[in-house]
């Protein structure tokens, strides 16, 4: 359970004291069933330790690609989930991985591991998005987009699942400052 006020930024001092990891995919849809396209993880200290595109049965739809810009032409060679399900399964085995919208993230890896047979993934999954809302008092979750622009977090290629999974770390790093969703927050981080 997230919490606001003094307890949830204790909370996310807990959580950042765990070594974290950070996970965003890009995937073939916003709706359903989507498929991977890109993931990547990222350590507490914003090192990328994954980050591959991943080519999915399905084509990209326009709306998707409009999103993270990534095409056909792009995928072209790239790895399929399986080829990288060893190398995910490694890093998150045992591990607390957040992720922004963990509900997407999760459901489509876990659809991906169904599909091709592959053994679940092993990981304490948080979602910040549901803490960000509890934490800043909504009824309601924001988007990553947003909840950095509250925060002063620069988004550089945004919608790409490094700068995501970055973004996502610095966002818990400004929810254990305290400072997090307060209009006054101008942290100038630039993931």
């Amino acid at each position: 359970m997230f919490h606001s006020g003094a307890a949830g930024i204790s909370w996310a001092r807990r959580l950042l004291q765990r070594r974290p990891l950070f996970l965003d995919t890009e995937t073939t849809t916003d709706g359903e069933p989507a498929e991977v396209v890109e993931v990547a993880v990222v350590g507490d200290d914003g090192t990328v330790l994954l980050d591959t595109l991943v080519l999915p049965q399905s084509p990209i739809a326009p709306s998707a690609r409009a999103v993270h810009g990534i095409d056909a032409e792009q995928l072209a060679g790239a790895p399929s989930i399986a080829a990288v399900w060893p190398s995910l399964t490694q890093l998150l085995s045992g591990r607390t991985v957040i992720a922004y919208n963990v509900a997407f993230d999760r459901r489509v890896l876990e659809r991906s591991a169904m599909r091709y047979g592959l053994p679940p993934l092993d990981a304490e999954w948080v979602c910040l998005m549901e803490a960000y809302a509890s934490l800043t008092g909504r009824s309601r979750v924001i988007s990553l987009s947003a909840a950095s622009r509250e925060n002063g977090i620069v988004l550089r290629g945004a919608h790409r699942a490094v700068a995501d999974a970055r973004a996502t770390l610095a966002l818990l790093a400004a929810m254990a400052s305290g400072r997090a969703g307060t209009s006054r927050a101008r942290f100038g981080s630039r993931v």
